[in-house]
């Protein structure tokens, strides 16, 4: 009967002694350089809800105030914290969070178990994702669309800007902006100003936005005769749906020969939804 008893209360003791379970938890904080001053970790336990957290048939818990540990001078901190295994209700975690000279570094979440806990090693719950850094044109569309085939059809960008193209005058890069830019698009040449030239007949051959700003372009003479629907111009419209727009001081200057035929400024014959403005 005594070696009943005597069993009876080694097996309560084992009990007690796994329902008080606490677990040393140890980091050790540094800054690239050195060891920090000042720096401390925070401890506190989390998804209880309205439910009083308690070590079953031990103690409630009653973390009023979080659990703070100091770093050493090395850096090192080690401090004993109730084991989540053995609290009440089940699920409880702890956020711990990591500061220096008192202000908050980085924070992350972990269930605390065992005898002892390493938050060197120890995985947190959730990580956020690192994002890749860009590695050139693999990674970001160009607005000059020098790399669209990284993105599928639709996905262009709607916007080009012409002095980004190269070219020898601002009626090349241009032509060039005009070429990359997807149907409907703009090309954005209020970047080139003051005086410019168009040495070659600019052709607005798709439906878009030509935006020009304070500049004063000079365009190329005519070179042949024409009419009204035969001859030219500096600018040639030859889709629908083109819009020609000053957005500030803009000036084309085109150089009329009357015995060779007529020549515009801007030219559009037999096209509809045409636009010029500024």
């Amino acid at each position: 009967m005594r070696w009943a008893k005597f069993l009876i209360l080694a097996l309560l003791s084992l009990f007690v002694a796994r329902t008080c379970l606490a677990t040393t938890v140890t980091a050790r904080l540094l800054t690239t350089g050195a060891a920090p001053t000042g720096c401390f970790v925070r401890f506190q336990l989390m998804n209880y809800g309205t439910n009083v957290p308690r070590v079953v048939g031990t103690n409630v818990i009653v973390d009023k105030t979080n659990l703070v540990a100091n770093c050493d001078v090395a850096g090192n901190v080690s401090v004993i914290i109730q084991d989540n295994a053995t609290i009440s209700p089940a699920g409880t975690y702890y956020h711990v969070s990591f500061y220096q000279n008192g202000l908050l570094f980085r924070s992350g979440d972990w269930i605390i178990t065992g005898a002892t806990f390493d938050l060197n090693t120890a995985v947190p719950m959730t990580t956020v994702p690192v994002v890749s850094p860009p590695t050139g044109d693999t990674t970001y569309p160009r607005l000059d669309g020098g790399n669209l085939n990284l993105v599928g059809p639709g996905w262009e960008l709607p916007v080009r800007l012409a002095d980004t193209f190269a070219g020898a005058d601002a009626g090349a890069k241009i032509a060039a902006c005009w070429a990359a830019m997807p149907a409907g698009g703009t090309c954005d040449a209020r970047k080139l100003l003051g005086a410019q030239t168009i040495s070659a007949q600019l052709d607005l051959n798709k439906p878009g936005t030509l935006l020009l700003g304070d500049a004063t372009y000079t365009l190329p003479p005519v070179t042949g005769g024409g009419t009204e629907t035969t001859g030219g111009g500096g600018i040639k419209v030859s889709s629908n749906g083109v819009h020609v727009i000053g957005t500030g001081n803009t000036i084309l200057q085109a150089t009329r020969d009357w015995a060779n035929g007529t020549w515009y400024a801007i030219w559009a014959a037999g096209v509809d939804g045409f636009e010029a403005r500024g």
